[in-house]
Protein backbone atom coordinates (compact mmCIF):
# COMPACT_ATOMS: atom_id res chain seq x y z
CA UNK A 1 0.00 0.00 0.00
CA UNK A 2 1.09 3.35 -0.79
CA UNK A 3 0.15 6.54 1.18
CA UNK A 4 0.48 10.00 -0.83
CA UNK A 5 1.31 12.58 1.86
CA UNK A 6 1.59 15.66 0.76
CA UNK A 7 2.69 18.59 2.88
CA UNK A 8 3.57 22.51 2.69
CA UNK A 9 4.99 23.24 6.01
CA UNK A 10 6.22 21.79 9.51
CA UNK A 11 3.27 22.73 11.36
CA UNK A 12 0.46 20.76 9.71
CA UNK A 13 3.02 18.19 8.54
CA UNK A 14 3.63 17.34 12.18
CA UNK A 15 -0.60 17.06 13.01
CA UNK A 16 -0.16 14.44 9.91
CA UNK A 17 2.72 12.61 10.99
CA UNK A 18 0.98 12.13 13.91
CA UNK A 19 -1.93 10.46 12.39
CA UNK A 20 0.03 8.16 10.60
CA UNK A 21 1.88 7.36 13.65
CA UNK A 22 -2.03 6.60 15.42
CA UNK A 23 -2.79 3.93 12.67
CA UNK A 24 -1.70 0.68 11.75
CA UNK A 25 -0.44 0.47 8.35
CA UNK A 26 0.07 -2.88 6.52
CA UNK A 27 3.95 -3.78 7.01
CA UNK A 28 4.40 -3.26 3.09
CA UNK A 29 2.96 0.29 3.38
CA UNK A 30 5.14 3.13 1.83
CA UNK A 31 4.39 6.62 3.18
CA UNK A 32 5.01 8.92 0.57
CA UNK A 33 6.00 12.40 2.00
CA UNK A 34 5.95 15.00 -0.81
CA UNK A 35 5.78 19.13 -0.80
CA UNK A 36 5.29 20.32 -4.04
CA UNK A 37 6.95 23.72 -5.09
CA UNK A 38 4.48 26.04 -7.32
CA UNK A 39 6.74 27.75 -10.47
CA UNK A 40 5.21 31.01 -9.58
CA UNK A 41 6.94 30.55 -5.76
CA UNK A 42 10.41 30.60 -7.66
CA UNK A 43 9.71 33.90 -9.51
CA UNK A 44 11.01 36.94 -8.74
CA UNK A 45 10.33 37.55 -4.71
CA UNK A 46 8.53 40.81 -5.17
CA UNK A 47 5.45 38.64 -7.18
CA UNK A 48 5.33 36.34 -3.77
CA UNK A 49 2.06 36.41 -1.81
CA UNK A 50 3.20 35.65 1.39
CA UNK A 51 5.49 37.99 3.32
CA UNK A 52 7.74 35.29 4.36
CA UNK A 53 8.43 33.78 1.07
CA UNK A 54 9.21 37.47 -0.32
CA UNK A 55 12.62 36.91 1.78
CA UNK A 56 14.17 33.78 0.40
CA UNK A 57 15.30 32.99 -3.07
CA UNK A 58 14.39 29.90 -5.71
CA UNK A 59 16.97 27.96 -3.87
CA UNK A 60 16.29 29.02 -0.22
CA UNK A 61 12.58 28.02 -1.11
CA UNK A 62 13.73 24.50 -2.40
CA UNK A 63 16.23 24.23 0.28
CA UNK A 64 13.57 24.88 3.02
CA UNK A 65 10.95 22.46 1.62
CA UNK A 66 13.60 19.72 1.85
CA UNK A 67 13.89 20.18 5.48
CA UNK A 68 10.48 19.93 5.99
CA UNK A 69 10.11 16.96 4.75
CA UNK A 70 13.53 15.30 5.76
CA UNK A 71 12.39 16.05 9.35
CA UNK A 72 8.92 14.48 9.03
CA UNK A 73 10.02 11.75 6.95
CA UNK A 74 13.05 11.29 10.09
CA UNK A 75 10.38 11.44 12.76
CA UNK A 76 7.82 9.41 11.06
CA UNK A 77 10.50 6.51 10.22
CA UNK A 78 12.03 6.61 13.79
CA UNK A 79 8.60 6.28 15.36
CA UNK A 80 7.96 3.37 12.83
CA UNK A 81 10.63 1.48 11.35
CA UNK A 82 8.35 -1.40 9.69
CA UNK A 83 7.37 1.23 7.54
CA UNK A 84 8.75 2.44 4.28
CA UNK A 85 9.48 6.07 4.02
CA UNK A 86 10.33 7.79 1.04
CA UNK A 87 10.94 11.80 0.73
CA UNK A 88 9.83 14.09 -2.60
CA UNK A 89 10.45 17.84 -3.53
CA UNK A 90 8.80 18.67 -7.00
CA UNK A 91 8.28 21.86 -8.99
CA UNK A 92 5.45 22.11 -10.42
CA UNK A 93 1.95 22.66 -10.15
CA UNK A 94 0.40 21.07 -6.90
CA UNK A 95 -2.42 19.48 -8.84
CA UNK A 96 -0.71 17.57 -11.91
CA UNK A 97 2.42 16.56 -9.73
CA UNK A 98 0.34 15.02 -6.69
CA UNK A 99 -1.57 12.92 -9.54
CA UNK A 100 1.58 12.07 -11.45
CA UNK A 101 2.49 10.63 -8.43
CA UNK A 102 -0.40 8.83 -7.23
Amino acid sequence: MKILVPIEDILFGSLIADFILNHKWPEDTEIRIVNVIEPFFLEEPSHAPFAKLMELSGPQIVGAAKHTVDELAEKISRAAPHLVVSKHVVEGHVRDQLVAMA
